[in-house]
């Protein structure tokens, strides 16, 4: 069993965290991507980001100062996002953590998919953005094949649409989990509480060592249960009171 999720737009330069590292599985892939983001100038990272001047300015520099072959923060703890700290993988017991360089992905558009203890270099690329390069039209063009990764084994999606959409459409061993939230009688998906689920989830399968997904109906995390009647062999569907 596998897990992916989404990577965070935000990367930190924290790196103190002690573990057996491992170099990402597509670095050749990923040094293609790098050189092509060196090769553009300022307004076109600009319009590539869609990010203020200042931002773009900043990654800019980032990006022709560095190389993406020495890569040195642990994807893991270098992304800083929601999802990441209510995952809060930096409180995980060495148990805890195998379990996550054991089962987890995170799927990212430049290096197509991480490994939580993969060593990576500070970047911004989103999986829709709009980048074409050499014969591909774009990131979900240039990781076409990264399905492939996971095709043998059952897949628990807790990805994004935007990043989730490289992969699951060409499987069909998936598990795609869902977060609402009930107002009056609507449910609806709402961005940042999807994301603080997301991170709790992933955290409730290391702490618990959960392999066989019909434990993650126990999920009850955030004052969300598991419901029978919306949810399906192919989807998972978890609901609490707005």
């Amino acid at each position: 069993m596998k897990i992916i999720i989404s990577p965070a737009k935000k990367i930190t330069d924290k790196n103190d965290f002690e573990y057996q590292n491992s170099y990402p599985l597509y670095l050749k892939e990923a040094s293609v991507l790098y050189d092509h983001l060196k090769s553009l100038d300022l307004l076109k990272l600009k319009e590539l980001y869609k990010t203020s001047m200042a931002i773009t300015e900043k990654m800019y520099q980032t990006i022709r100062n560095t190389d993406i072959t020495r890569p040195y923060l642990t994807a893991l703890f270098a992304y800083d996002g929601i999802q990441y700290k209510y995952m809060a993988p930096d409180v995980m017991n060495d148990d805890e953590l195998a379990y996550l360089n054991e089962h987890l992905y995170i799927l990212s558009g430049l290096y197509g998919a991480l490994r939580p203890f993969d060593l990576i270099v500070p970047y911004r690329l989103e999986m829709g953005s709009k980048l074409s390069i050499n014969d591909h039209k774009d990131l979900y063009d240039y990781w076409h094949d990264l399905y492939k990764l996971f095709k043998d084994e059952l897949l628990i999606n807790l990805a994004s649409d935007e990043y989730s959409k490289a992969v699951t459409p060409y499987l069909n061993n998936v598990i795609n989990i869902r977060f609402k939230e009930k107002s009056g009688n609507k449910l609806l998906e709402k961005g940042i509480y999807v994301k603080v689920a997301r991170g709790a989830m992933v955290r409730y399968m290391a702490v618990n060592k959960i392999s066989d997904p019909i434990t993650l109906k126990g999920f009850k995390e955030l004052g969300y249960k598991f419901s029978d009647e919306l949810s399906d062999d192919k989807e998972y569907i978890f609901v609490r009171e707005g």
